[in-house]
């Protein structure tokens, strides 16, 4: 069954910017029943891992969107997506598909690449995960190398 990840980047990102994502399962020793008494389950030596890096895709809403407003927003609009990377960054990935000139040429970086300031961008990615990775009470999602300021 795929699994789907949201990510909602809200702030304004400067072109070094790169965000990493990596989904991590930390076991607990204990599996999660159906409203039963959990089962102990032997810890692996370490965490399960899935990289998230790679090929997401990406839309932009209006900034004031958030949350389950956006969440909402989000998935009812038509409007198509752009194919984003991970890790990356979000001029980077408009660059690539031709909506905004180079910020490096010129003087594009203060006439024509300031725009992707005024949206939130909603990154999006489905993926599988292996059969007993949901047993686990916990399970963590570590951004790694995110630059919100």
């Amino acid at each position: 069954m795929p699994s789907d990840l949201m990510l909602c980047l809200r702030r304004q990102f400067p072109p070094a910017a790169r965000i990493a994502l990596r989904l991590v399962v930390v076991v607990l020793g204990v599996a999660a029943g159906n409203g039963r008494a959990a089962e102990a389950v032997p810890p692996p030596s370490a965490p399960q891992t899935i990289d998230l890096n790679g090929s997401w895709s990406v839309r932009n809403l209006p900034l004031a969107l958030q949350g389950e407003d956006g969440y909402q927003r989000y998935a009812a609009s038509a409007e198509p997506t752009l194919a984003a990377r991970v890790p990356g960054e979000v001029h980077d990935d408009l660059i690539r598909a031709s909506r905004m000139p180079d910020p490096d040429i010129s003087d594009n970086a203060r006439t024509q690449c300031r725009w992707p300031e005024k949206f939130s961008w909603w990154y999006r990615r489905e993926f599988s995960v292996p059969a007993d990775f949901r047993r686990h009470l916990e399970q963590k999602l570590v951004l790694a190398g995110i630059d919100l300021s």
